[in-house]
């Protein structure tokens, strides 16, 4: 459950590398193969789902949206080739929302009236605000058996609330228990 938040799930990318734990080695990372799946995204308020990609190269729109240069670095019938980095130490190049295959699957989301639901990019770059669910998965095509509410019930808004609690309580607890059992 992810409510109640300034942004609710959030993808953040810009150019960057991390060393491995084996080597040391600094090797550039990036998201892809991402599944995110039975959550209730809900109640947050500028978004329920961003995606801040700070990058250039377009790696967040579908192809139909992103002109992307020619991949240079893969082979023909190499089925990993657009995850190759450049040069060995770059990021990986001609990357799509597509090939990046980030995923959101049997979710349940909730905007409050005047709230966004998706916003897909960071505000100082291209950028989609997308106030309808269905505007997001039309463009973006990542979203896969979503239920959206659109209109809250007072039921249903009380039962996100109390939920939120019950879950908030819950974790307290297990988090307490944890604790205890880990201390001599």
């Amino acid at each position: 459950m992810i409510a109640g938040n300034r942004e609710g799930f959030n993808f953040r990318e810009q150019l960057r590398t991390t060393r491995t734990i084996e080597d040391r080695t600094e090797r550039p990372v990036w998201n892809h193969g991402e599944v995110i799946r039975h959550n209730l995204i809900v109640l947050n308020c500028d978004a329920q789902v961003w995606g801040w990609f700070a990058v250039d190269d377009n790696r967040h729109w579908p192809v139909r949206g992103a002109p992307q240069p020619p991949d240079a670095t893969a082979k023909p019938g190499d089925i990993a080739g657009a995850y190759v980095a450049k040069a060995g130490a770059g990021q990986p190049q001609g990357l799509t929302l597509e090939k990046l295959k980030l995923r959101f699957e049997n979710n349940i989301y909730f905007a409050a009236p005047g709230r966004s639901w998706f916003k897909w990019g960071p505000s100082w770059m291209r950028h989609g605000n997308y106030t309808a669910c269905v505007d997001s998965s039309r463009t973006l095509g990542s979203t896969q058996a979503a239920r959206y509410w659109t209109r809250a019930s007072p039921i249903c808004a009380s039962w996100i609330c109390v939920s939120a609690r019950r879950h908030c309580r819950d974790l307290r607890r297990a988090t307490r228990k944890a604790r205890c059992r880990a201390s001599p």
